[in-house]
Parts: C-alpha cells; structure tokens; sequence
C-alpha cells in the first residue's frame, strides 16, 4: 500500500491557494467546470499513484472500491460542485464550487467567467519547488 509519506517531503503542510478561471458559454459551463475539475482529480490521484486510466475503464461501483482499497476518499458536495480528498486520512485537496459571473463581450455576446479555488499537495510541492 502506499504511504502518502513516500509522496511527499512531511506530513505537515500549509495550504497554497490557487484560482482556475475559466471563461465558458452560458450552456455548456456546467459541463466546462466538470470536465476541469475531474482532470484536476485525475492529476492528484495520479500524483499519489493511483493508475487514473485503469480506474476510468471500471464501472462506477469497482472505482470506489479501488479507491476505497487504495485508502482515498473522495467527497463530493454536489450541490456546490466541490470536491475534498482525502489519502490515508489526510486532506490533500479540495477543489471549491464555482464563482460565477456573467460577462459580454465585444460582440455583445455573454458568457460567463468561472474562478475556482483549489488546493493540493501538487500545487504545494511546485510552491516548494519554486522557493527552494
């Protein structure tokens, strides 16, 4: 089994806040933000060493069974659209719901501007990166 230890250099971490923005068309940005923030998902499993593509191919029920067995618990508030991880009981994500505000462009055209906040060990580990 894997030890989120061997992931990362200490258990103890501050959280780096990070802002996606996402510009998005009135219909389809439901779909947008969903589609990024499972990619955002599939990156931080993968980080801890969970084969991603392997789990895309299982029908729902075994993915959490191989999540469940792998120690990760993914908690999904879905009426926010967010997401908290968690890998051997220690949080290393969380991806909050959506801000959304309308915007038109030169065309007279609207859509709107999505910014998310999220944080994971990745994002902390590049922070780190670039401080050393």
């Amino acid at each position: 089994m894997l030890v989120l230890a061997d992931h990362v250099r200490s258990l103890t971490y501050k959280a780096y806040n990070m802002i996606t923005t996402v510009l998005t068309d009135r219909v389809n940005f439901a779909k947008d933000i969903k589609d990024i923030r499972q990619q955002w998902l599939d990156d931080l499993l993968f980080y801890i060493g969970i084969d991603v593509e392997g789990l895309s191919e299982l029908p729902r029920d075994m993915a959490v069974e191989h999540l469940i067995y792998s120690d990760v618990e993914v908690i999904e508030y879905s009426g926010m659209d967010a997401l908290k991880v968690k890998y051997d009981n220690e949080l290393i994500g969380e991806w909050a719901g959506p801000t959304l505000t309308l915007k038109e462009d030169e065309n007279k055209i609207l859509y709107f501007e999505a910014n998310i906040e999220h944080w994971s060990i990745i994002e902390e580990e590049i922070e780190e990166g670039v401080n050393d």
